[in-house]
């Protein structure tokens, strides 16, 4: 079976770690942090994932920006957006610009592993 590539995107290196140590033993997962959005930006243009994790509120390049970049790349790609931002505070437009599911934070691991298993479960069933 092929493992699923996972990009995690935040700017916060503690936040990126809860992600890791949550993930870390999900079977058939690779795990890919990254904490600047342009340079996660660029490895969405150029690198195929299962999955799209990231924050919102990022410098350089916001979390919606990112998820809209992540829609032209590939349409099918499911994004979870982990984000201590309500998305209709932070960007109303963030709700229908190709986010899959939302976790706000702070977050218990186990919400994050059962969202991230359901996401790659719906994504193999495409």
């Amino acid at each position: 079976m092929k493992k699923a590539r996972i990009l995690i995107v935040d700017d916060e290196s503690g936040m990126l770690e809860v992600c890791r140590d949550a993930l870390r033993d999900l079977p058939n997962t690779v795990l890919e942090l990254e904490s600047n959005s342009r340079y996660a930006a660029e490895r969405l243009k150029r690198e195929q994932f299962d999955l799209l994790i990231t924050d919102l509120r990022m410098p350089g390049m916001s979390g919606a920006e990112l998820v809209r970049l992540a829609r032209k790349c590939d349409g099918t790609l499911p994004v979870l957006v982990v984000t201590a931002y309500a998305l209709n505070e932070f960007d109303p437009a963030a709700a229908t610009g190709g986010i899959t599911r939302f976790i706000a934070k702070p977050f218990h691991p186990d919400a994050l592993v059962a969202a991230v298993g359901r996401l790659l479960t719906a994504s193999r069933c495409r």
